[in-house]
């Protein structure tokens, strides 16, 4: 998988899959911008393009202008990426249902204030009230997620605002923060949302921006 799929993949998972019945909200469209940077080999990335994710048919489509003209079509476990004249390109594999994961479901099934985490079957350890923030300690199911020793989530006014995942060395391997919320229709949308990751020999930070975000 090349470096802007991996940059695509990683920003926009993490939790589960959920019922769609009743489901209000189906359809999310947006233009987005990623900056990327890593210490190891010193390098920044940008891509910058537009995502239609569809909750239904469960494909999400990214139309890449920078730094070339693009397609990535996520569907199930299979990422296929076509030219400018849409014509395949590469076809790869993820290894796991990658649309089921993504901040977009979570939008639609609005469920980013936990970010899916109860339905993954985490629980709540530890809860603690921080002037106006409610910092919540989450450890996986047994069984599951092997890797992660606890996860920790603030929210600020009911809006998911922070996310830190520790491994079970006690060491923070991913951080995320979801800034600037903006009402669409009646879901709140974090504009922004920043990460650091913690690997054994580098770090890498990354900055997403949304605008005009739609929902049908």
């Amino acid at each position: 998988m090349n470096i802007g799929k991996r940059i695509i993949f990683y920003i926009f998972c993490f939790a589960a899959c959920h019922s769609l019945l009743g489901q209000k909200y189906s359809r999310l469209q947006a233009a987005f911008s990623i900056i990327e940077k890593n210490t190891l080999t010193d390098s920044s990335f940008i891509v910058i393009g537009t995502v239609d994710y569809d909750l239904f048919s469960d494909i999400s489509k990214y139309s890449i202008t920078f730094p070339t003209e693009t397609t990535w079509i996520f569907q199930d476990s299979t990422i296929t990426s076509y030219d400018a004249e849409m014509n395949i390109t590469d076809i790869d594999t993820v290894g796991t249902a990658f649309n089921e994961y993504t901040v977009f479901r979570k939008i639609l099934l609005d469920e980013l204030t936990d970010f899916g985490l109860v339905e993954a079957g985490f629980e709540i350890s530890e809860v603690e009230k921080v002037d106006e923030s409610i910092i919540y300690q989450w450890i996986p199911p047994e069984g599951q997620f092997d890797f992660i020793k606890y996860i920790v989530t603030e929210q600020v006014e009911e809006k998911l605002t922070g996310l830190i995942i520790i491994d079970e060395n006690d060491k923070s391997i991913n951080e995320t923060y979801y800034e600037d919320y903006h009402l669409v229709n009646d879901l709140s949308i974090p504009q922004k949302i920043k990460l650091h990751f913690t690997g054994e020999e580098e770090e890498i930070f990354k900055t997403i921006s949304f605008r005009d975000v739609k929902i049908q």
